[in-house]
């Protein structure tokens, strides 16, 4: 199966005026048999300082972790890669993130003063993984299957061929006031939501950070967008369609959310017969109106979406 993969991120518009980086990450890898993509968004509250570290760090767990549980399968024929990634990728996941959150910290340099504080041992008791709080959606397109893993919030969106969609929904990623769930939570593996879909009739697999759909008011506008991004991408080719998203969703963050805003895709190419005339990305950039931004606090385990 033919397929163009995709994955970028911008700095949001209030992160620009705050001084405060981009905490949103994505990843790709394709395989020969598989494609996978990723993308994170790092809490924008002020205790999680080291966030976009942290959602940095989550893409490249889940990428390894993805790529190991398929190769497990290629030589394990009986085993369903669906029923792993269900079972046992939440676990290791959040396992390989810790692991990493931790070699990050004890390298990190530190000030003076920050040395007295930190002169004991390191142990699972003493990393600060909160500091890197972040969400953490992953997906493996196979021959076969769609299959994806969240824990946050964030969008999963499957365009079909006929025009049809799905949008997976995963319940309790949100929280109240705008909060949401955490790859740091100290039952993180627990609050992942897995599915899977067929792969006959694909036309796109798109993961977003909230920072995308919070542009829109509707699902249907959504939607357009996605679909005009397909469109593009079939038509204008990867590199050039990554250049032309990253200054739309420029405008988008200033425009609506005023987030980061991050996109990872894999575009399967339509056949002769399914070609129609598609939206425009700039002609769907004008219908995102504008979503006021909070920038409230919220305790460790209820984090910000920002």
């Amino acid at each position: 199966m033919k397929i163009n993969v995709i994955d970028c991120s911008v700095i949001g518009a209030s992160h620009v005026r705050s001084g405060l980086p981009c905490q949103d990450s994505s990843s790709s890898y394709t395989g020969e048999t598989y494609t996978i993509i990723a993308v994170a968004d790092g809490h924008g509250d002020p205790s999680h300082d080291l966030s976009e570290i942290g959602a940095r760090l989550a893409v490249h767990s889940a990428t390894d972790i993805l790529k190991k549980l398929a190769d497990d399968v290629a030589s394990q024929k009986d085993v369903l890669l669906s029923r792993m990634v269900r079972d046992d990728f939440p676990r290791l996941v959040v396992r390989r993130w810790r692991e990493m959150v931790k070699d990050d910290f004890c390298n990190r340099p530190v000030s003076s003063e920050e040395e007295a504080a930190t002169a004991v041992a390191i142990d699972e008791e003493t990393v600060p993984y909160s500091r890197y709080g972040t969400t953490l959606i992953a997906a493996i397109v196979t021959e076969t299957n769609v299959i994806y893993a969240q824990v946050g919030d964030g969008d999963i969106v499957l365009l079909r061929e006929d025009g049809s969609n799905e949008i997976f929904s995963p319940n309790d990623q949100n929280l109240v006031g705008g909060a949401t769930l955490s790859l740091s939570g100290h039952e993180a593996a627990r609050r992942f939501s897995c599915g899977n879909s067929s792969v006959s009739g694909l036309r796109g697999l798109f993961l977003s950070t909230d920072g995308l759909r919070n542009c829109y008011e509707d699902d249907q506008a959504f939607i357009r967008l996605l679909s005009a991004i397909a469109g593009m991408v079939e038509k204008e080719g990867v590199e050039s369609s990554i250049n032309i998203i990253r200054e739309q969703f420029v405008q988008f963050s200033q425009n609506g959310s005023g987030d980061d805003i991050t996109l990872a895709a894999v575009i399967v190419p339509l056949r002769a017969e399914g070609k129609t005339s598609a939206t425009k990305i700039e002609d769907v950039n004008a219908e995102n109106t504008m979503i006021t931004d909070s920038t409230e606090e919220t305790p460790h385990d209820t984090n910000r979406r920002n």
